[in-house]
């Protein structure tokens, strides 16, 4: 990885051709913007205009195909590193990435209505077609639903992208760094009431769940953080943060708002300091 984030960094032609790599390549797509955020990070937004650029034209040839989330990501990912290098703070970045989410999801809900239907009922085709015991329950979901889990995933690719990046930029100019950086990550009060603000407008207008939803997700990641950081500063090991994602690829209605109450609370009473003394 070391050796791949310094051949990016050594040429605007590298980083184009890592992004072309990366959104032709299939199911790497949603990292397309990693090159353009990693250059951006170290050597600010002009020198990642070329990457951005080329990353935009394959989520616009996307966009074409009916694919809509690349856009989303790109745009999404290039906010969040932009913050990122601003504020030098990755729970800023997180929420400004998934502002822009929303922003991305309202547009899919009006402009881009026709499009959005036409992904819709293509979905729905597909999973008509399944003979599966449980493909009813997808069958009957909403448009509104299926609005909010792209959101889910665009916010979460490009998270996931910026952290990439920011990784990228530590084992070339602070190995450690981002570690260090990642188990420190911990919601303040305000940052926790910016993100569950939103949710409010859920109870006065019903329409704004797939967008006020999304605001969760710093939050759930401020969680995340705080679980790598006590096993860290604790030496626990690996076997408790297997069990923290085991319990949220198959059992995260329980997992989730734990870890979501947990990151809450943290914001007041600061655990990973309290462990230590």
């Amino acid at each position: 990885m070391t050796r791949l984030a310094a051949w990016i960094m050594a040429s605007p032609l590298n980083a184009v051709l890592a992004t072309l790599l990366l959104g032709f390549s299939g199911i790497f797509g949603w990292a397309a913007a990693v090159p353009a955020a990693l250059v951006g990070l170290r050597k600010g937004a002009l020198h990642g205009a070329l990457p951005l650029a080329a990353a935009f034209g394959i989520a616009v040839f996307h966009w074409s195909q009916g694919e809509l989330t690349l856009l989303g990501t790109v745009f999404a990912t290039w906010g969040g590193a932009l913050a990122l290098g601003a504020t030098r703070t990755l729970l800023v970045s997180l929420l400004v990435t998934v502002g822009i989410t929303a922003i991305f999801v309202a547009v899919l809900q009006t402009v881009a209505s026709s499009q959005l239907a036409a992904l819709f009922e293509q979905y729905q085709q597909v999973i008509g077609s399944l003979n599966l015991s449980g493909a009813g329950e997808f069958a009957s979901m909403t448009q509104a639903f299926f609005a909010q889990l792209m959101g889910i995933w665009v916010a979460t690719s490009a998270m996931v992208s910026v952290f990439i990046a920011r990784s990228l930029q530590a084992r070339l100019f602070n190995p450690g760094g981002f570690r260090q950086e990642f188990h420190g990550m911990r919601l303040t009060p305000l940052l926790g009431a910016l993100c569950v603000t939103p949710l409010l407008l859920i109870q006065m207008w019903p329409a704004s769940e797939p967008v006020a939803g999304l605001f969760l997700l710093p939050v759930l990641m401020a969680g995340v953080a705080l679980v790598h950081g006590i096993v860290g500063r604790k030496k626990l090991g690996a076997p408790p943060l297997v069990i923290m994602y085991l319990g949220l690829a198959l059992i995260a209605p329980v997992v989730t708002p734990v870890l979501l109450i947990a990151a809450l609370a943290d914001s007041f009473f600061d655990f990973r300091n309290r462990i230590e003394r």
